[in-house]
């Protein structure tokens, strides 16, 4: 039924890959009409409960319609990690990605770094204001489409190594 869904909801909005860049009329639609950027938030927080299997279905979707937006960062990847932060700011932009009111982007590569994430060196430091972060990453997928970034630091002060920290896009 989802599948047969987002089929017959592409195929009427006539959309061609030119139409479906970073429309946000279309990312608010997705969430409007057809209810899917919360699919793998658990039900307690908004969510549809929804795991693997519907994200891929959705994605093969977009993917057949040649359709361009951050589902796999915002819902897939980003809001899998929100949903598992006890913290008021994950739960108050988890709300926004479900409205279709916020798209991520996941920053954690950098360039000397590779995939080895014991090699991250931007760095995370707690100041009297909140978190100062510190550092370069290299490749930034979904980056121009993003309201918000998720950036994977190391944390200074503490031995608990990396962590990860909600930054709006244009944040300085």
């Amino acid at each position: 039924m989802l599948r047969d869904s987002l089929r017959g909801y592409f195929r009427e909005r006539a959309l061609t890959p030119g139409d479906a860049g970073a429309d946000e009329d279309l990312w608010r639609s997705f969430a409007e009409d057809l209810g899917v950027l919360g699919v793998s938030v658990p039900g307690e927080q908004g969510g549809l409960g929804g795991g693997a299997v519907e994200e891929m279905i959705i994605m093969e979707e977009l993917g057949r319609a040649l359709i361009r937006q951050p589902f796999l960062e915002t819902v897939v990847a980003g809001a899998a990690i929100l949903s598992r932060s006890s913290s008021a700011a994950a739960a108050a932009i988890l709300a926004q990605i479900i409205a279709g009111k916020c798209r991520l982007a996941y920053a954690w590569a950098e360039e000397a770094a590779g995939i080895n994430l014991s090699r991250i060196a931007t760095t995370a430091r707690k100041t009297p204001d909140g978190w100062q972060l510190s550092g370069v990453k290299s490749l930034v997928a979904a980056l121009p489409d993003a309201s918000h970034l998720i950036v994977l630091a190391r944390v200074v002060e503490d031995a608990r190594g990396l962590g990860m920290f909600l930054v709006e896009k244009d944040s300085s």
